[in-house]
């Protein structure tokens, strides 16, 4: 159906549909990529304990790329969730500048023409300037795709993720030295010596 037979109703329904379909796909991606994140952390500590450098950049750079994206997706949706929650405090207004719309047409028998002309004209204005907000909300939510754009990478976080994983596998090996391993070690020292 074209949007011009759909009443402005109908349409703020759809539109809320959409948005909440959409955060929802946005929150299965971010889960997902959050399982990728892990794994990339894995892979890039195993290229550390391979001593394999170059490896380890590459997935070093996969892994902040991705935080940075997934820090995107939460500010966007973020984002999201404050313009809904405006919109529908907009809607609310709207609804009590209807209610009161109502009550000046009968009052307007007993009160002063003037007070209730200006008081019509505020209704009229809060009513422009919800409507205002609707409409750039609808600006926002089509432009909205075009803010998960890249970034670039730092060498600083890059080193920092170094550090932190050559500090997990020194506590890993840590606790990887104790009697039982360092027997197995002695003997196949010992075996190396014997050959």
């Amino acid at each position: 159906m074209l949007d011009f037979f759909k009443s402005k109703q109908q349409r703020d329904v759809e539109r809320s549909a959409k948005l909440k379909m959409g955060k929802r796909n946005i929150l299965r991606l971010v889960a997902k990529q959050q399982d990728l994140l892990q794994r990339l952390h894995e892979l890039a500590k195993r290229a550390l304990t391979l001593g394999d450098e170059r490896q380890f950049k590459q997935l070093g750079n996969r892994y902040l790329a991705l935080q940075d994206d997934i820090a995107k997706k939460q500010r966007y949706l973020l984002s999201l969730d404050a313009l809904e929650a405006q919109l529908e405090q907009s809607r609310q207004n709207v609804e009590f500048l209807d209610a009161l719309k109502g009550l000046t047409g009968s009052i307007m028998g007993l009160a002063d023409p003037k007070n209730i002309a200006a008081m019509q004209r505020d209704v009229e204005d809060t009513l422009a300037r919800a409507e205002s907000l609707s409409d750039r909300m609808d600006v926002i939510m089509d432009l909205a795709a075009d803010t998960l754009d890249s970034t670039e990478l730092n060498s600083d976080r890059l080193a920092e993720m170094q550090h932190t994983l050559q500090h997990e596998l020194d506590q890993s090996k840590r606790s990887k030295d104790d009697p039982t391993d360092k027997e197995i070690q002695r003997l196949l020292a010992e075996i190396q010596r014997l050959k």
